[in-house]
């Protein structure tokens, strides 16, 4: 911005004497020295009444003021060369003063390195230097080897072996008990004992049930046996069922053979096969206590002792009774082993259980004090000290002094950066409060599902633990989308917000929360508000190089990170920074939709010559084209020295705001010699018509509503003053002039872009009018049409202060005598053509 003169005084006849002329000298002598702030282009102005200060003490004054600004024209480049380097310096000495205050620092005092301390009082005070997540690799060792033993020995059971040894015995016996049957139905009066031809009958059956148990490797009963179960089974015939029952049940024992016997723990162990399951693999297993396992000795006894039992309860006669201790003995050397122990599998989930322990860590935060003296050591205070001592090495504390260095520099310059743009330029309306929050919701959501991934990405990438994934969330997306939408100010807040709110939520808490802020303000800060929607890609890029620049300076702050877990972190902030870029620039638009936002390249497409609606209003209305262009100029001018103004978006409504004139090109700029013959109030008609039209074209061609606004809003309610003037002299005396047929129908601006406009249209009208037009008219106009504005109350939903008000005065009067001279407009037509 050209330099303009400190000092201005004006007199303004229309101004009689006051306060404010005896305060001139004080405010003068304060903005020439310095002692009083000065306006934001670095000149003071003021307007003298027709009394009051001498004019010698203000040519006194404005010689002074001379002076001064002939002075600070050559000193200007040189300034802004001190200016830069002395922020330079700024930046330097804050990042070196803060490396020395939270870097790390030598210790004072002895410290406990060695483990024969272990068990003695310290002697000093121990204070982290810095933050310390430590594997403890003695106690790792004890939890796994815990862990190890927890396991059980597995053994398995050979279920169907043991199902089908009793299916062969059942059926041999139930072969028996039918034979037998056969041959007691053949007697009238069957004898209590059984005949010898019954034994030889018999005989075909013998060598088939010694045959099936054989076949299976079991034992077939011998000639006492054989002879003992056929007295049983003829004296008692039930004896055969119980007998069946029983052996069914004492095959089916886990039965451990006497050469793997000592191998049983004393606890408990896991048997695999227990409830019928077949051995494969998601067979049934059981912990059962090793005393519950039996060996051959121990399961043949048990085995004829629950043999006797039964065949007790089931026979009563004697001779029975007498057969049964034969029989028992023949039961008893049917269980066999049915357990064998598994070594390979058991070590393996010996092995998966030490593999899956987490490593013991042992942390401290910067500043905890970890051992007060007379405390006793203990392991873990000699694994701290043993890292503060290595800590000492100097290229170990140049290395993290350099990193503390960096890291703070960063955080200032992205501030600075972001800073120096424009920001807290205006309030939130209601959607811009629902489209951050909804921005919030998103980012939150994101954080949750990466919190839910997280286990599974850190089972397949190697380094990728839960706290690194949160990195690659692409938190800078909403930043990122509010700076294309809102002002700058908005997408600080809702970056420092984002940042705040996801350091609660993620693992990896404050490292997790500077990084993400310092990636959304630069993907923010470096966002162009242009028509290449996909140089928000190459915002989230640079994004998401400072986020990796961020991690790397915390972690050597921090050194809690090493190797490929770092690696990791860092290859997951890129993604972050890239995945924001990608997301915003597919989500503008759809934030355009859903909340009605313009951004800066959709008014680059609609500023665009090719536009169809700019096409007819350059062919059927030129007047009214080169009054638009002229009007563009000037309130594109305005807004740019208007806080929180939009000069592209002030251009575009120009450049639209009289697009009614199309269907009446004559009602207005082209041709109003035409209806010079028409009463007033159809003039006045005409006149109203085209607002109506413009808002009609407006909705056929798709103009946004914040552009179509100005339409209705440039000519807000007020009087056509000069046709209804006309109407009153032409009415007889008694006739009354309805003055609403004479006002416009809309309403006051709403947008400080277009209250620009309609002070930039009544301003361009008026001083095409004059027939001298001098940079003191035009100043005259100008002054005149805001003082009207301000009087007709046409500026207060628009948020335009007094301030912003006088600043867009200066810019409008000195935009139309840029325009008298021609250039400008030419340059606004060539820029508008180009669509940048």
């Amino acid at each position: 911005m050209p330099d303009r003169p400190l000092l201005s005084v004006v007199r303004d006849p229309g101004l009689g004497a006051g306060p404010a002329d005896n305060q001139i000298a004080d405010s003068v002598h304060g903005a020439v020295h310095g002692a009083a702030p000065a306006g934001d282009d670095g000149g003071l102005t003021l307007t003298l009444g027709a009394a009051g200060a001498d004019s010698a003490d203000v040519a006194s004054w404005a010689d002074t003021a001379a002076l001064v600004d002939s002075r600070r024209a050559p000193r200007a480049v040189r300034g802004r060369l001190v200016s830069s380097a002395a922020r330079l310096a700024v930046l330097v000495g804050v990042a070196a003063v803060g490396a020395l205050a939270v870097g790390p620092r030598l210790l004072d005092g002895d410290l406990p390195v060695e483990a024969a301390l272990i068990g003695s009082p310290a002697r000093t005070v121990l204070r982290a230097d810095r933050d310390y997540a430590l594997v403890d690799e003695e106690a790792t060792e004890s939890q796994r080897r815990a862990a190890a033993d927890r396991v059980t020995p597995l053994w398995d059971l050979d279920d169907e072996r043991a199902r089908r040894d009793a299916g062969v015995v059942q059926r041999a016996l139930v072969r028996v008990a039918v034979a037998l049957e056969a041959q007691r139905r053949s007697f009238d009066y069957p004898p209590t004992q059984a005949p010898p031809s019954v034994r030889v009958a018999l005989e075909p059956v013998r060598a088939v049930v010694a045959g099936e148990l054989a076949d299976v490797g079991l034992e077939a009963p011998r000639d006492d046996a054989w002879q003992a179960l056929l007295a049983m089974a003829w004296a008692a015939p039930g004896s055969i069922d119980a007998l069946a029952t029983t052996l069914s049940t004492e095959l089916a024992r886990p039965i451990v053979s006497s050469g793997q016997r000592g191998l049983l723990p004393s606890g408990a162990v896991t048997v695999r096969g227990i409830g019928g399951v077949a051995l494969g693999a998601g067979r049934d297993e059981r912990v059962v206590p090793a005393t519950d396992l039996l060996d051959e000795v121990a399961a043949r006894a048990a085995a004829q002792a629950a043999v006797l039992a039964a065949l007790a309860a089931a026979t009563s006669a004697s001779a029975a009774a007498t057969a049964a201790d034969a029989v028992a003995g023949w039961a008893a050397l049917l269980p066999r082993p049915n357990l064998t122990w598994n070594a390979a599998e058991t070590e393996s989930r010996r092995r998966a259980a030490r593999a899956s322990t987490p490593v013991a860590v042992v942390r401290a935060q910067r500043g905890e004090i970890v051992l007060r003296p007379g405390e006793p050591i203990v392991a873990r205070h000699v694994l701290l000290a043993r890292a503060m001592d290595a800590q000492q090495g100097e290229r170990l504390r140049r290395r993290a002094t350099l990193g503390t260095a960096t890291f703070i520099a960063l955080v200032c310059g992205v501030i600075y950066l972001f800073g120096a743009r424009r920001v807290f330029q205006r309030r939130l309306r209601t959607r811009d409060v629902v489209f951050l929050g909804g921005l919030v919701a998103v980012q939150l959501a994101l954080l949750a599902v990466a919190d839910a991934l997280a286990p599974v990405v850190a089972a397949r990438v190697p380094g990728a633990t839960t706290a690194v994934v949160a990195f690659a969330v692409p938190i800078a997306f909403g930043p990122m989308c509010a700076r294309v939408t809102l002002p700058p100010d908005v997408a600080l807040l809702l970056a420092l917000a984002s940042a705040l709110l996801g350091g609660v939520v993620v693992e990896a808490g404050m490292a997790w929360a500077v990084v993400a802020a310092l990636s959304s303000m630069t993907g923010a800060a470096l966002v162009m508000r242009g028509p290449r929607r996909w140089t928000i890609l190459l915002a989230g890029i640079g994004a998401g190089a400072v986020g990796v620049a961020t991690a790397l300076t915390v972690e050597l702050f921090r050194g809690a990170l090493a190797g490929a877990e770092l690696v990791a972190l860092l290859a997951a902030t890129a993604c972050g920074g890239v995945l924001a870029g990608g997301l915003a620039m597919v989500g503008v638009p759809l934030v355009e939709r859903a909340f009605g936002y313009i951004t800066d390249g959709r008014l680059y497409r609609l500023a665009d010559l090719n536009h169809p609606l700019l096409k007819d209003l350059i062919v059927h209305a030129p007047g009214t084209w080169h009054h638009s262009v002229r009007t563009a100029v000037l309130a594109e001018r305005a807004a740019a020295v208007v806080g929180g103004a939009s000069p592209l978006l002030a251009r575009v409504m120009a450049l639209y705001h009289d697009a009614g004139n199309i269907a009446q090109p004559g009602a207005a700029h082209d041709s109003d010699a035409a209806h010079a013959h028409l009463p007033p109030h159809e003039r006045a008609a005409l006149r109203r018509a085209h607002v109506d039209e413009g808002l009609a074209l407006a909705r056929r061609h798709g103009i946004p509503e914040a552009v179509a606004a100005v339409i209705r809003e440039h000519h807000a309610d007020v009087v056509m003053e000069p046709l209804l003037a006309l109407a009153r002299a032409q009415a007889a005396a008694d006739d009354a002039v309805d003055e609403r047929v004479f006002r416009f129908a809309g309403t006051a601006p709403r947008s400080r872009e277009a209250a620009l406009v309609m002070l930039a249209d009544q301003i361009e009208n008026t001083s095409r009018a004059l027939h001298e037009p001098s940079a003191e008219r035009q100043d005259v106009v100008v002054d005149a049409i805001v003082n009207r504005a301000l009087a007709l109350d046409l500026l207060a939903a628009c948020d335009l202060s007094l301030r912003d008000l006088g600043r867009a005065r200066a810019a409008l009067k000195q935009a139309l005598r840029d325009l008298q001279r021609g250039a400008p407009g030419a340059g606004l037509e060539r820029r508008t053509s180009e669509g940048a």
